[in-house]
């Protein structure tokens, strides 16, 4: 995942990694590359942050809906 998110911080977005849904072969791997990308620009967050970010209103339906997806999670 390092080599995209590198590409895409080139390009100018903003990125998002996930620390909680990737891995490598160890958690020394997994700690250098996400060294790397936060090093870079990227913002290291979790599942459950980037979904509570995409909530905007809980009581609405579709915030019902992200509920239950980090309820399972």
């Amino acid at each position: 995942m390092v080599f995209p998110v590198l590409q895409a911080l080139e390009e100018g977005y903003e990125v998002q990694v996930s620390a909680d849904a990737s891995a490598s072969w160890t958690k020394y791997g997994d700690d250098l590359a996400l060294h790397r990308m936060e090093k870079a620009g990227a913002t290291i967050t979790t599942v459950s942050q980037i979904v509570s970010e995409l909530a905007i209103d809980w009581t609405s339906p579709n915030g019902q809906k992200l509920i239950a997806i980090l309820e399972y999670s």
